[in-house]
């Protein structure tokens, strides 16, 4: 469905550890690509993003506190596991969920397809930047 203004999409983004990567400087990078992309009729509803490693194993995602370290100027509705609660409601706020590109969602091929065909199973439909 959606809404009476348009389509509506969540955001996705992931950075790489702390260490690895400046958060505040990515995850703005990662909505504006993304935003970019978005037909005229779109509007983002909901952002989820983490700061971990995306090798991690899906069930161990999206459970860290790293992002309370910075000062990110995106607002962040939960990290990977809140989207996929999300998507199981009949409620959710989004119906498709668009991220920059695949490798935001995990570095194993493997996960980002599971994480896909969960959201697909639910109806959500992905849109990648590229």
């Amino acid at each position: 469905m959606s809404s009476a203004r348009g389509l509506r999409f969540a955001f996705a983004g992931r950075t790489s550890t702390a260490d690895l990567q400046d958060p505040t400087l990515s995850i703005p990078r990662q909505l504006t690509s993304s935003e970019i992309a978005l037909p005229a009729n779109a509007e983002i509803c909901a952002y989820f993003y983490d700061i971990e490693s995306g090798r991690m194993n899906l069930s161990a995602r999206g459970h860290g506190h790293a992002h309370e370290q910075f000062e990110i100027p995106v607002s962040r509705d939960g990290g990977i596991q809140d989207l996929l609660a999300e998507a199981r409601r009949p409620d959710r706020r989004f119906d498709f969920v668009i991220c920059e590109s695949i490798e935001r969602i995990s570095r194993f091929t493997h996960t980002g397809t599971t994480i896909e065909h969960e959201l697909q199973q639910q109806g959500v439909r992905p849109a990648r930047r590229r």
